[in-house]
C-alpha cells in the first residue's frame, strides 16, 4: 500500500504540475492582450506594438508543445522577435523574406530560424555603423528544402567548409 500511496501522491503533483503549465501561458497571454488594449485605448502605440509582437513572440515559441510548425509560422515569430529588436534598436537592420509562398507551407522543427536571426541581429551588426539586412530565403529541389539566413553584417568565417562537411559525414557515436 505504501507504493500505491506513492504512485497516487506522483500523480496527483504531475496533474497540478500539468494544470499550472496550462494556467501560466493564458495568464501571460491575456496579461499581454490587456496591457495592448490598454496601450491602444490611451493610444500609445509603440507599448502596444511591443506587446502584439511580445505575445506573438510566446505563442510561437510555446507553439502548444507542437516540435514542428509551418515555415510561415515560424516567419511569424521571427518577425515578432524582429520587431522587438527594432523597438529597442530603431533602424538598426531590414528583415526581408523572401520565401514563395508555397514553401511557407512546409513544416520544419519549431524554433529552428529564429535563432539564426537573433546571432545576426546580436553579432554581425554589433558595431556595424550602416544598417544591416537580414535575407532569409528557400528553395525546394527534388525532395529537399534549403533555407538561408544571410546577412550584411560584419563576421569571419568560423569554420572551414570541408572540416565542417567531414565532421557531419562520421559516424554518428552516441557517446561524444
Amino acid at each position: 500500500t505504501e507504493d500505491l500511496n506513492t504512485s497516487k501522491e506522483i500523480q496527483k503533483k504531475t496533474e497540478l504540475k500539468a494544470i499550472q503549465s496550462q494556467i501560466s501561458p493564458h495568464f501571460l497571454y491575456n496579461t499581454l492582450n490587456l496591457i495592448s488594449a490598454l496601450a491602444q485605448k490611451h493610444e500609445i502605440n509603440d507599448i502596444e506594438n511591443v506587446t502584439n509582437s511580445l505575445a506573438v513572440f510566446f505563442t510561437r515559441t510555446l507553439n502548444n508543445g507542437n516540435t514542428f510548425c509551418t515555415i510561415k509560422e515560424e516567419l511569424m515569430h521571427i518577425k515578432s522577435y524582429a520587431n522587438i529588436q527594432l523597438m529597442r534598436f530603431p533602424n538598426k537592420f531590414d528583415l526581408v523574406d523572401n520565401i514563395d509562398d508555397r514553401i511557407k507551407q512546409y513544416s520544419i522543427l519549431n524554433l529552428t530560424l529564429q535563432p539564426l536571426v537573433e546571432n545576426c541581429i546580436i553579432h554581425a551588426f554589433k558595431d556595424k555603423p550602416t544598417k544591416g539586412l537580414i535575407e532569409i530565403s528557400a528553395k525546394k529541389s527534388d525532395d529537399d528544402l534549403y533555407i538561408y539566413v544571410k546577412d550584411n553584417g560584419f563576421g569571419s568565417n568560423i569554420a572551414d567548409y570541408n572540416e565542417l562537411n567531414a565532421y557531419l559525414n562520421k559516424p554518428l557515436k552516441f557517446d561524444d
